[in-house]
């Protein structure tokens, strides 16, 4: 038990005054483990043992069973019971409150785990009367902390070209310069988020009811639940789950610290985030209408497209490389393969621009779109039908947006300039991306010298030459994917 103002310890106590400070405290301000803090009697020094959850003595006033003269808890003398290290006595704080003591780095990593295993723990680790402030801070510290390493390799890309370019020198200063904006963003963007976050959530609870305490609970929930948002760290599909394991341990964490109903906790938490999100698209599709309105076309896949542009065959090249790597060399005898075993999802082989819909690409007997939706038994009857379509010696096939080129290649799949995928689109005009084993892509010109070269390479490799990609060219949207074999078909 120690001082809430200097830390200094106040056991066997007479004065109810910090000796240190002269701050007032009364032993009912404090939790204990139960049965680890005696109280002893003023008078005889009779002990007693806090025995209630929080290690108080029940009842809290009574007459001593030794001198008969009436006695009250927070009067009593306090003491560690014997054989009990003054450690022991404390219960369970909350760890980024308790930095002092564990160290900010695995105070930071504890609240973390919490936030992600067990968020309502976080909030009943709180003192009622805990700040918003430190809860702030602490998603400022985390989303920091997360964007540190998207932040130093984009950097380093920079510097990379500067470097090949011959202009670091002068460049440096701005390189340093656009760090510190992209950090002082985040901090921004965190503090401000957390607070409007918190703000039209309260506003919410209060409009559909009553809660327990003011918007600085609230706060501190949705503050301490952004530890979950550690998730988006994780390579490929932590950016997918990240923000939706935060929005789920902020609802579970507003729920129990304003002892609200679920729902009420559901719709004040992610009421905000769609606000967003729907005042993002509103801008999106006001721009598209104005667009349409002065003559210019924008794609299909709209703003969405542009920012995924580039990326769909790096994400479905990666996930071949990945296959085969995890496979003992094995690549996928069709690509519906790479769908089943979580390497790539089904949005993936389908480029936004074009007009290719999942549920137009079949798959054996079913669709790409009803896939995902089928029994494990059920998938796996699904892929034999696939690969029983490509025929014996398949050299290429078609799954959506996507022609997969790696056929026979187990051996050599891992040399660096063989193509292993192409993205074609549904038309001529699209643009064709090739996919190498070495994990890079490159924009090519289907039939002309870049397929001979290719050629020339799959012939030393002992692979057959690839045809030319007009069949997988449909007019009118795909029923269902091409596929050619060695063998003429």
């Amino acid at each position: 038990m120690k001082c809430k103002k200097c830390d200094y310890r106040l056991w066997n106590l007479r004065s109810r005054l910090c000796p240190e400070c002269g701050l007032p405290f009364k032993p009912s301000e404090y939790t204990f483990v139960p049965s680890s803090v005696r109280y002893c009697c003023l008078h005889c020094g009779q002990d007693y043992y806090g025995t209630s959850p929080e290690g108080h003595l029940l009842p809290r006033e009574f007459s001593c069973v030794k001198c008969h003269k009436p006695v009250n808890m927070d009067e009593m003398v306090l003491l560690p019971t014997a054989g009990i290290d003054e450690e022991q006595t404390e219960i369970e704080r909350m760890p980024w409150l308790n930095r002092k003591k564990l160290g900010t780095l695995r105070a930071w990593f504890k609240t973390v785990g919490m936030a992600l295993i067990n968020p309502t723990r976080v909030i009943q680790l709180l003192p009622t009367d805990a700040k918003a402030g430190p809860a702030v801070r602490f998603a400022v510290v985390t989303n920091l902390l997360l964007a540190i390493p998207t932040i130093v390799l984009f950097m380093v890309v920079v510097v990379i070209g500067a470097g090949a370019a011959g202009g670091f020198a002068a460049g440096g200063l701005a390189i340093i310069g656009m760090m510190g904006a992209g950090f002082l963003s985040i901090v921004l963007y965190s503090y401000l988020g957390v607070w409007l976050w918190s703000l039209v959530a309260h506003g919410i609870l209060r409009i559909t009811g009553k809660t327990e305490r003011g918007i600085g609970r609230t706060c501190t929930a949705i503050g301490y639940s952004s530890g979950a948002n550690a998730l988006t760290a994780i390579p490929i599909c932590g950016a997918y789950v990240g923000w939706i394991w935060w929005a789920v341990s902020a609802t579970l964490m507003v729920r129990e610290a304003q002892k609200v109903h679920g729902f009420r906790a559901v719709l004040a938490v992610l009421a905000p985030p769609l606000l967003v999100v729907g005042a993002y698209f509103g801008v999106a599709i006001f721009f598209v209408a104005a667009a349409g309105s002065s003559g210019v076309f924008i794609s299909p896949g709209g703003f969405g497209a542009f920012a995924r542009r580039g990326t769909e065959t790096t994400r479905v090249t990666g996930a071949i490389v990945r296959y085969a790597g995890e496979h003992q060399g094995r690549l996928p005898r069709h690509a519906i393969e790479l769908v089943h075993e979580g390497y790539i999802t089904s949005h993936d082989l389908v480029v936004p621009s074009t007009r290719t819909v999942e549920a137009d690409v079949a798959v054996g007997s079913t669709d790409l779109e009803n896939f995902i939706f089928l029994s494990e038994k059920e998938r796996e009857r699904v892929i034999e039908e696939a690969v029983a379509a490509l025929g014996p010696k398949p050299v290429a096939h078609r799954l959506g947006d996507f022609i997969f080129i790696y056929h026979g290649a187990d051996k050599q799949y891992q040399t660096p300039d063989l193509w292993l995928v192409c993205r074609v689109g549904d038309s001529p005009n699209h643009p064709v991306v090739a996919g190498f084993a070495s994990g890079t892509t490159m924009a090519i010109v289907s039939n002309g010298p870049f397929r001979d070269q290719q050629n020339t390479l799959r012939k030393s490799l002992g692979l057959p030459p690839l045809p030319a990609f007009e069949p997988f060219f449909p007019k009118e949207q795909p029923e269902s994917p091409d596929s050619v074999t060695d063998d003429g078909g």
